[in-house]
């Protein structure tokens, strides 16, 4: 059977040779105009457009967790068949960190103070579950809404393929319209860290924070200024720990546990990709 799959990030080239021994995948397509006619696992990447158009398949995969509920959306309105839209590759770590994070808020949301955060909010679609399950906490929301940022990219190196703008197609309103109790929510739009320092931010505690920065030096940052403000038994989740993709956030947290040899402790949480700071 063939497949198109739309998401030619780190969701497709991480599933990439698990979707193979099943389909061949004849095209990748992506919403960011800055992937069309590169590459992507030795697969040529189309505008959606076309691809959905006119190139022959059998089942349309999404390989985005980022935008998956839009994407799905999307595809419909294109005239692509529900039945043969696939989310499971996709879903599966998604709703193990969903879960994770439901089970972590009933067991310390009565034991634990502080607020809650995320560095690298993108889409919203987590931080919408954050804000779900932590509806009595401030949800601080951290991005720069346009994509990666050129000092980032030029200290990445080799450690990923990452590009200036990378993650652009997203929007503080867009965002904003996901969250289930928009008046908790408090948006920092610009270079993180620069957007924490000098305000009420500096001075507040946190329980739980999701750092989904993809390159190693905004992950590095992140865990630097929160690890000084969580409160105990919190954790810092570490998106992309795993992804073979984006190696920075996981050589930042190397780099931060050399540095601050306490009692933290990595905690794999099921999802395949994430990893839980905890000792704090």
């Amino acid at each position: 059977m063939k497949a198109v799959c739309f998401g030619a990030a780190g969701g497709g080239i991480r599933l990439y040779d698990e979707i193979c021994r099943k389909y061949e995948v004849v095209a990748f397509t992506d919403n960011d105009t800055k992937k069309w006619g590169r590459d992507c696992c030795g697969i040529h990447v189309f505008s959606p457009e076309y691809c959905l158009r006119h190139i022959e398949y059998d089942h349309v995969i999404i390989t985005s967790a980022p935008g998956l509920e839009n994407i799905k959306k999307q595809c419909i309105n294109m005239g692509v068949e529900e039945n043969r839209i696939i989310t499971s590759y996709i879903e599966a770590p998604l709703e193990s960190r969903i879960e994770f994070l439901k089970c972590f808020a009933q067991i310390y949301c009565d034991k634990t103070q502080g607020n809650v955060a995320e560095a690298g909010v993108f889409e919203g679609d987590f931080a919408k579950e954050i804000n779900r399950f932590f509806p009595d906490r401030k949800l601080h929301l951290f991005d720069t809404f346009s994509g990666f940022d050129k000092k980032d990219i030029q200290k990445e190196g080799k450690m990923s393929n990452a590009a200036v703008g990378d993650y652009g197609n997203t929007s503080v309103e867009s965002v904003m319209s996901k969250m289930p109790f928009p008046e908790k929510c408090i948006v920092h739009k610009g270079y993180f860290p620069d957007t924490a320092i000098g305000n009420q931010v500096e001075q507040e505690t946190f329980c739980f924070v999701n750092l989904d920065m993809d390159l190693y030096e905004p992950t590095y940052q992140g865990l630097r200024f929160f690890s000084k403000r969580m409160e105990r038994n919190g954790i810092i989740l570490i998106h992309d720990y795993f992804a073979e993709n984006f190696e920075g956030p996981r050589q930042a947290v190397s780099c931060f546990l050399e540095e601050n040899r306490q009692n933290l402790y990595l905690f794999p949480i099921g999802d395949g990709i994430s990893v839980a700071i905890c000792g704090f």
